[in-house]
């Protein structure tokens, strides 16, 4: 198993994905299970923090389950973002992809259609960056704002991949 979380619109679906078909792995997009459920339940208990960080913590467990229960050969998109998800998958490797600059963020979000007010962006890189300064201090994760290094990263990690089963993980 393998974790590409990151800023949002820094390009972890299309470096997952494409990642996904190259080496047959399960892609699995946690912002698409989170999208999915809102959808679903119309449950917006916990709107202020899915405003600050896009992530429902409401759906944290049943995001979890379907985490560990992935086939060992996956790619997770998306996951961990936060210190929860981080400790439930120690063994896992982390890769990190950044933007370089706000204004790519805001850019991106306009030619995606996203109307959301530039407050929502900055409170959600406020968010990743505090949880990213935690990660850092806790374990060792591979940080970049080049989607070809992250790439080139992700690569080494799923040839790995291919040579053995994966690494399981348990609640």
């Amino acid at each position: 198993m393998i974790c590409l979380t990151g800023l949002p619109l820094a390009g972890k679906t299309t470096l997952a994905t494409k990642l996904a078909a190259e080496f047959n792995l399960t892609y699995i997009s946690t912002g698409d299970i989170v999208r999915g459920m809102g959808k679903i339940e119309k449950d917006f208990a916990d709107l202020e923090h899915i405003k600050k960080t896009g992530y429902s913590a409401k759906h944290d467990g049943y995001i979890n389950r379907i985490i560990t229960g992935a086939p060992h050969k996956s790619i997770i998109d998306g996951y961990p973002r936060n210190m929860g998800q981080a400790n439930l998958v120690k063994q896992v490797p982390i890769v990190v992809l950044l933007v370089e600059h706000i204004n790519v963020i805001a850019v991106r979000a306009k030619a995606r259609g996203r109307d959301e007010l530039d407050n929502y962006w900055l409170e959600r890189i406020k968010s990743f960056d505090r949880f990213l300064s935690k990660l850092n201090k806790s374990r060792a994760v591979l940080i970049t704002t080049k989607q070809e290094v992250a790439y080139e990263w992700l690569r080494v990690l799923a040839e790995a991949h291919g040579t053995n089963t994966g690494i399981p993980i348990k609640l």
